[in-house]
């Protein structure tokens, strides 16, 4: 049961960690460009 649950967490907030870094990664490199076409540094 321990096991069960453990690896369901674990794989659950890997999982979701992860998709939220991609999304934020994703964001990060649309944001860089709208600056970076702007030219604003902020």
């Amino acid at each position: 049961m321990t096991d069960i649950t453990l690896g369901d967490i674990t794989l659950g907030d890997i999982t979701l960690g992860n998709i939220t870094l991609v999304m934020m990664e994703q964001a990060r490199r649309r944001g860089w460009d709208e600056r970076t076409k702007q030219g604003v540094w902020n």
